[in-house]
């Protein structure tokens, strides 16, 4: 295809990938409450910038939050300005950044001398990818950094291929507001994918050449407007805020793992087979024709694509941390290179019997065995809860909760898909799979959210229980926390800037006040305390609605 019958055509394929960008994520937006930590100290935070006046660093229970530089915060502000609802512009963030990450990638695959169809193709397979589209429906950092690092490599990419100073100076100041917004939302960190990123692709583009003085320049404004923030932070709270972000930080998250240690396999073993899915048989597939053309230009683009998304995800691997948030920048990577490839060599795809043929057919025939699961799951949900062990009782109630016919629908929506799948496969077109696949996947994603999660939402989401919590210090107690920083969440439930945060050292202590004690302790540090001071307390009920981390604790008579 041409790049004019590209252009003639990318509209349409850009108002259906935001179509499908829509179901999958806005109504995720209201559906449930928070489930996720992090998303709930993120909007509590944002909460306590806007109501309580600290708009420009970031406060956690009446604190300096110290963890974060303030951009997605002031994301969240904005949109709160807008919905009304700190919940709703925290959920919003996370959706508006892996919406524009995908179409990012439309425009990507446009610079490496693909058609709109590939772009379009390569988007839909980043937005039906489990890991990309579980991260748009929660208000998480990594889903808003998607979307800048994305867009910055397109300025970057735009800004080497453009005639004339002025329009590169342009593109290069776009890739400075990006990465500059990109730095403030998790550091240094953001620079890496689209830096590197553009010095290998830009040598894929019709100029040939890599922008390296665009990029270092780009790079220094970007990192100097959030040491700018930092420097001026620093003057207002202390000189230990410029050390903590600047050295603290790194030494911690790269030397001490004792939160998130994983082993070093864990993104090649875990992270990118399950958060590729459903598209993880086409991987091995679309890698080797990409390996096989790399001379061509389209070709090369994708094989230097793939390389960058595994070189990028052994060079985490060494690192100590390891999260599943830390590798989504590098997905539109893979799903530009997967696109491409299936763009460029639809039919190629099958030739390939093991890498090729048979995985999509796998793929078809695992799409018939979730149908009918759907539809058989009237039937069988009660065997099915009784196989889940701990979660059995969950599994029952939304079992129990869900209609017949919605089943029903669901399976019968993915048979179509796999029936639509099949005929495709038969024309050697893998292309109209994407398609099919995604749209059935948004489908599913829209009636889940409709239906499904507000009920599990009953007995998933934490206010129940820090509605009884509250509840029980009404009667006049002191409450206190006792562990982690995951309690900051009830300041979210309970709408208060601050609760006292007591130490080991500091029960003994707060034990000869006159007030009582009304405990909110973490299981896991409630034992740290001696014997003689646990048995001074006693455990409260919370009305059935328990919590496994958490315990409510009461000072004895």
């Amino acid at each position: 295809m041409s790049g004019d019958q590209g252009a003639e055509r990318s509209w349409p394929g850009i108002l259906g990938l935001l179509l499908i960008c829509a179901l999958v994520f806005w109504p995720a937006l209201d559906s449930r409450d928070f489930w996720q930590t992090d998303e709930i100290r993120y909007a509590e935070a944002a909460r306590q910038m806007g109501e309580y006046g600290h708009p420009w660093i970031p406060h956690l229970n009446a604190s300096v939050y110290p963890e974060k530089p303030p951009f997605f915060f002031w994301t969240v502000m904005g949109l709160e300005k807008l919905c009304g609802d700190y919940k709703l512009a925290s959920r919003m963030t996370g959706a508006l950044g892996v919406s524009a990450a995908a179409l990012g990638i439309v425009f990507l695959c446009r610079l490496l001398g693909a058609g709109a169809r590939a772009g379009v193709i390569s988007a839909l397979l980043f937005v039906s990818m489990v890991t990309p589209l579980s991260r748009g429906q929660v208000g998480l950092i990594d889903s808003l950094l998607v979307g800048l690092c994305t867009w910055a490599l397109v300025c970057l990419l735009a800004g080497a291929r453009a005639a004339g100073l002025w329009r590169r100076l342009a593109w290069a100041a776009g890739a400075t507001l990006f990465l500059a917004a990109g730095c403030m939302c998790k550091g240094p960190v953001a620079l890496l994918v689209p830096l590197l990123a553009s010095a290998f692709l830009a040598r894929r583009l019709p100029t040939g050449r890599t922008p390296w003085l665009a990029m270092s320049c780009v790079s220094v404004l970007a990192m100097g407007s959030s040491l700018l923030w930092l420097y001026l932070a620093s003057q207002e709270i202390g000189d230990w805020m410029w050390d903590y972000m600047l050295f603290g930080q790194i030494s911690t998250r790269s030397g001490e793992a004792a939160q998130h240690a994983e082993p070093w396999h864990y993104y090649l073993s875990r992270v990118l087979p399950l958060g590729l899915m459903p598209w993880t048989l086409l991987l091995p597939g679309t890698y080797l024709l990409a390996q096989r053309g790399r001379g061509e230009p389209v070709w090369g683009a994708a094989f230097c694509c793939f390389l960058l998304a595994l070189g990028i995800t052994l060079l985490f691997s060494l690192l100590s941390g390891k999260r599943v948030g830390y590798l989504l920048p590098i997905f539109p990577l893979f799903a530009a290179g997967m696109g491409l490839s299936i763009w460029r060599g639809a039919a190629g795809i099958m030739e390939l019997r093991i890498l090729g043929r048979w995985p999509i057919q796998l793929l078809s025939f695992a799409l018939l065995l979730v149908a009918s699961a759907c539809i058989l799951l009237p039937w069988l949900g009660p065997s099915l809860a009784g196989l889940l062990g701990e979660r059995a009782e969950e599994a029952r109630q939304l079992i129990a909760a869900l209609p017949w016919y919605l089943a029903t629908a669901a399976g019968l929506l993915l048979a179509m898909a796999w029936r639509a799948s099949r005929r495709a496969l038969q024309d050697r077109r893998p292309e109209r799979v994407v398609y099919m696949l995604a749209m059935a996947i948004a489908g599913m994603s829209a009636l889940a959210h409709f239906w499904v999660i507000p009920v599990a939402d009953g007995f998933r989401s934490p206010r129940a229980f820090y509605a009884a919590v509250l509840e029980q210090a009404k009667e006049g107690d002191r409450l206190v926390l006792f562990g982690t920083i995951s309690f900051r969440a009830i300041n979210w439930y309970a709408k208060r800037e601050r609760f006292e945060i007591l130490s080991v050292d500091d029960m003994p202590g707060q034990l000869a006040v006159d007030d009582r004690l009304l405990v909110l302790a973490d299981r896991r540090a409630w034992p740290s305390l001696s014997e003689d001071l646990r048995g001074r307390f006693e455990a409260l009920s919370t009305g059935g609605h328990e919590h496994r981390r958490y315990v409510l604790y009461r000072e004895r008579d």
